[in-house]
């Protein structure tokens, strides 16, 4: 379920008004869970050119991130949207005066350590909630083969191109294709890009490479299905 790998983001200034909204999406490491997103959403800039994305620019204060607790009750998974949020002032802002730089070269993502048990919390406590532990929402701790990618692949991206959701603010699915070679640079950089209909609140979200297998026939029922994977 590539809904739950994804984290609604919220940019907002100090008076709460809500300056920007993004995505990002989940990642394991040193024990601990982070969400990742772009350098642009939280500074305002184009971290190759340092200008600012919007006419009138903005600076972040606050950054809320969303996420779901899970329960089983009678056999059936609940969702419940959770919410977390930083106060960044002077201190956070003074982090995104500039884009990490890695080996000599612009690293446009950023992260930040959640919560304990944040992410996808579990109540487990009611009768049928074994399967719950099954659910793995962390894009690095996907269990999946390797395959072999190159320009024209199918990808699914996966983010929050509007302001307001209801429900359990699932996000948005956009298809795309890979459309360059991937062992190829671009302009020198160890990057490929993606050809795909997103919108600038859909930085930050995380891509999937995916594959699809023969169709195949249900014996019984007569309907053509396809295997997806990612």
């Amino acid at each position: 379920m590539l809904s739950l790998y994804r984290a609604a983001l919220k940019i907002r200034h100090e008076d709460g008004e809500l300056a920007a909204h993004a995505t990002g999406f989940y990642w394991r490491h040193a024990g601990l869970d982070w969400v990742v997103t772009t350098w642009p959403v939280l500074s305002g800039l184009n971290p190759f050119t340092g200008e600012p994305l919007t006419p009138t620019g903005f600076l972040t204060q606050r950054l809320r991130v969303s996420c779901w607790d899970m329960a089983s009750r009678a056999g059936q998974v609940e969702f419940k949207r959770t919410r977390v949020e930083y106060d960044l002032k002077d201190e956070g802002q003074a982090a995104f005066a500039a884009p990490p730089v890695v080996d000599g070269r612009v690293v446009d993502l950023v992260a930040f350590p959640l919560p304990n048990d944040f992410v996808m919390r579990r109540s487990l406590g009611h009768a049928g909630a074994e399967h719950l532990e099954r659910i793995e929402p962390r894009v690095n701790l996907m269990v999946q083969d390797k395959i072999t990618s190159v320009a024209g692949d199918d990808v699914t991206v996966l983010g929050y191109p509007l302001r307001s959701y209801t429900g359990l603010n699932l996000p948005i699915f956009k298809r795309g294709a890979l459309a360059t070679d991937t062992n190829m640079t671009v302009d020198g950089s160890p990057a490929f890009l993606v050809d795909a209909a997103t919108s600038p609140a859909m930085s930050g979200s995380p891509i999937f490479r995916r594959v699809s297998g023969p169709p195949q026939v249900d014996p019984q029922t007569k309907v053509v299905s396809q295997f997806h994977g990612h």
